[in-house]
This record gives C-alpha cells, structure tokens and sequence, in this order.
C-alpha cells in the first residue's frame, strides 16, 4: 500500500493520533536528499492539510505527533518558493507556529523558529 493510501487508511480509521509512524516516515523521507520530489507527493496527495491541523491546540498534549507534523511542514517550506506560498497560503502555517511558541516544549518550539527562517528573504504572498 502507497504512503498516501496508508496515512488515509490510518486516518479515516483511527483518526489523527495513530498517525504517528507513518508521520515520521515522511519526516524521514523528505529530509534525506532528493526529499523535493518527495515533498511534491506530499502535497500532491493532499496529506498536509491534515498534518497541519496537528498544530493546532487541540492537540498541544501530542508533543511526540506535533514534532513529526512540524518537522514536515518546516522542511516542505524549506523547499521552493511554491512550496513556501502553499505552507503560508493554504496551510496557515505561519499562525500555528505561531500559537505553537506559546507552549514551553523545546521541539516543538525549535520547529516553529525552523520554519521562520527560510521565509525570512522569501516573497510568498500569492
């Protein structure tokens, strides 16, 4: 079964807190070389929305899932200036980590100053 299929499987079954592996599984994938294509799939297949709703508050006791979501998010805006426009654009990435600096738990905190950085110098208004 394809990554996409299993995430959704695991979704639409368990819902969002047994996504746990297969989130980092693609945290793994996306930040070896060549992670850029993979990250193309990823957005491709739709599996960020749902990623990015883990950053949400409602979650903030999940610090282990909230790292996995984060450290994906951070490196697909790594990525392109695409990319970047679809984490702040459709994602609202840019408010999650935001709320996320507002909780003292270092990972995720780490993530959310992460992802800042490579917008810094980016136009990502669409």
């Amino acid at each position: 079964m394809k990554l996409a299929e299993r995430f959704f499987s695991t979704y639409n079954k368990s819902g969002i807190l047994e996504l746990l592996p297969i989130l980092r599984e693609i945290r793994e994938a996306i930040s070896q070389a060549g992670g850029t294509e993979y990250g193309k799939y990823i957005i491709d297949t739709k599996i960020l929305p749902i990623t990015a709703r883990i950053l949400d508050e409602d979650f903030i006791q999940y610090e282990e899932l909230q790292n996995e979501a984060a450290w994906i998010i951070s490196n697909i805006a790594g990525g392109g200036s695409l990319d970047t426009q679809y984490v702040v654009n459709v994602l609202e990435a840019l408010d999650r980590f935001l709320n996320l600096l507002h909780y003292p738990i270092t990972l995720r905190v780490k993530e959310s100053v992460y992802l800042l950085h490579p917008l810094e110098c980016r136009d990502y208004a669409s």
